[in-house]
């Protein structure tokens, strides 16, 4: 008897060849957005916030860091070295600049980079759904900010920018 539950017990908890090519998938996903975010940190000459700044106010921050923040368009956002759950990734460029770093849909995407017109979107800080594309935003550009619950429509920023002059 215990040995036939046994049985259907780890029979019915085995994974299948599809589930197990589908943690591959997300596996892959996750390093191919890694690598895309090494690249823009690269090109953006940004370094960790050390564990000395960790915290530390972004208006307070020597220029050329990155870390990652709850509260990414405030003006005095703490930075930490650790991404939270839902915390959207900050970069302070070496000339200053200040870009949050998100995902959009292409759609949105496409908005962000025309950026000859006000644009509203709503930019998560990890793929969600169809916003699978990484872009990065000045925070110069933000013009109206609100978070949505996660319970209503997912966890992000609904932001509201200017366009670029």
């Amino acid at each position: 008897m215990a040995f036939s539950w046994f049985k259907r017990r780890t029979s019915s908890n085995n994974v299948t060849v599809a589930e197990k090519a589908g943690f591959f998938e997300k596996d892959n996903q996750k390093a191919e957005m890694e690598g895309e975010l090494e690249v823009l940190r690269a090109n953006h000459q940004v370094r960790l916030v050390s564990v000395e700044e960790e915290g530390t106010a972004l208006n307070r921050l020597p220029d050329g860091v990155y870390g990652f923040s709850g509260a990414p368009t405030q003006y005095d956002a703490p930075l930490f070295r650790k991404k939270d759950y839902l915390s959207f990734e900050i970069h302070k460029l070496p000339d200053g600049t200040e870009f949050l770093v998100g995902f959009v849909s292409q759609e949105d995407a496409i908005k962000v980079a025309a950026a000859n017109e006000h644009v509203t979107l709503k930019a998560f800080p990890d793929p969600e759904g169809m916003a699978g594309t990484l872009v990065r935003i000045s925070l110069d550009r933000v013009v109206r900010h609100n978070e949505f619950s996660k319970l209503r429509q997912g966890k992000g920023l609904n932001l509201e920018l200017y366009p670029v002059d």
